[in-house]
Order: C-alpha cells, then structure tokens, then sequence
C-alpha cells in the first residue's frame, strides 16, 4: 500500500479513525482494519521501550476496569485502536509538515505561530527520546539496576535539558527578529494512497456508528 505523503489526509485520517474507535467497539475494530491494511503495521511503531510504556499503562487500566465493573475488554480494544493509529501518526511525520498544516489552515498570523509550536513540541520530544535512549545506554554500561532514586534523577535531568534547549530556542528567535507572524508557501503533494486511506478512514468511521447492537448481541 502507497504511503501518505499528504500531512493533511493523514491528519484528517487519524482523527476520523481515532474518534470512530472510541465511539464503539466497531469502530475500535474498523480502524484497528484500516491500520494492518493502510500502514507498515509493526514498522510502523516507534521505539520499543515507548510502546511498552503506553501499552503496559492500557493494559493495566483495563485490568482494573474488567475487575471493578466489567469493562476492561471494552476500553482495551479502544484504546489499543487509538493507540496504534497515534504511532502510526507519529511515524509517519516528517520535519516541517506542521508549520505547513497551520500555515495553510489559518494563514500567516495564527496559522504560522501554532505550526511553529507544534513542530517545536515535536523536536523537544524527539530530543527527550534521544537522550533516554543516551541514559539507557549509559546505565547498561556500567552495569546500573534501575531504581526509582535512578528514575527520578533521569527525569529531572530530562527536563533540566529540555527547559534549556526551550530557552535557547526563545533567545534564537528573539535575536533574530521573530515577531509573532511569518511567511511560507506550503506545497502538499498528495497520491494514491492519500486518496484511498482518506476514503477508508471515512468508511470505518461510518461504520462506527452503525447500530451493529441490533443485529448482534454484543457482550459490552
């Protein structure tokens, strides 16, 4: 299956598909479809450590869920789906492509600033990435347990770093003249796949709210 390279098919996509999945469990199940058809599935998926974090945290509230009142599978499936579909959102990303989205949507005012924010919000999060991986690495080395004193020192050092780097970032733009507005001429070059992935994430998203209840005896 063809990529998306259209940041906009792909934006409309994921929020058709994750509003779907959480709707109803078909929904859950549709795009869950839409995901092994229109993605690289596994390829798809960022680092594992990430993963593991976001699922274990799915897992265990469903488990405390199907416990308490019986709705652990329910929630699950829901929120697997959004799951799956929001790393595929991650993964296929590329630098820019956000700037471009705000600027087109609202222009050069309003647009251009929340484009800038949500592709700085991006580069901080890639760098907080980069230096777990650089902290996991180290402790491997050296042969470090992880302990929760570990953890907390890590996480204060994470952020230490990306309080920083937003500073410098800041002074940057401040010296180099930003004030509030740009210009940009963002050039979107869609394909087959955008088309057909934008079309099936529609289909499923119908499918979410198809009253399947009345015809099948659902246990949640």
């Amino acid at each position: 299956m063809h990529a998306m390279n259209d940041v906009r098919f792909r934006i409309a996509s994921a929020t058709i598909l994750s509003l779907g999945a959480f709707a109803s469990i078909q929904g859950a199940v549709a795009a869950l479809v839409w995901w092994l058809i229109f993605t690289r599935r596994l390829k798809a998926l960022p680092r594992w450590p990430v993963v593991a974090g976001f699922g274990g945290m799915i897992v265990v509230v469903a488990v405390v869920l199907q416990v308490t009142n019986g709705t652990g599978i329910s929630y699950g499936m829901r929120m697997g789906s959004v799951f799956l579909i929001a790393m595929w959102l991650w993964s296929e990303r590329k630098p820019g492509e956000f700037l471009s989205l705000g600027f087109w949507l609202f222009g050069n005012g309003s647009g251009f600033e929340l484009g800038m924010i949500a592709e700085l919000g991006m580069q901080a999060f890639d760098g907080l990435l980069r230096e777990l991986d650089q902290l996991r690495t180290a402790w491997h080395l050296k042969g470090v347990r992880l302990e929760t004193g570990h953890l907390t020192a890590a996480g204060a050092i994470l952020v230490n770093g990306a309080l920083i780097r937003a500073q410098d970032t800041a002074d940057l733009l401040a010296v180099r003249g930003y004030r509030h507005v740009g210009t940009l001429c963002p050039v979107f070059r869609p394909g087959p796949g955008d088309i057909c992935g934008f079309a099936a994430a529609i289909v499923a998203g119908v499918v979410a709210f198809i009253p399947v209840g009345e015809f099948f005896i659902l246990p949640w």
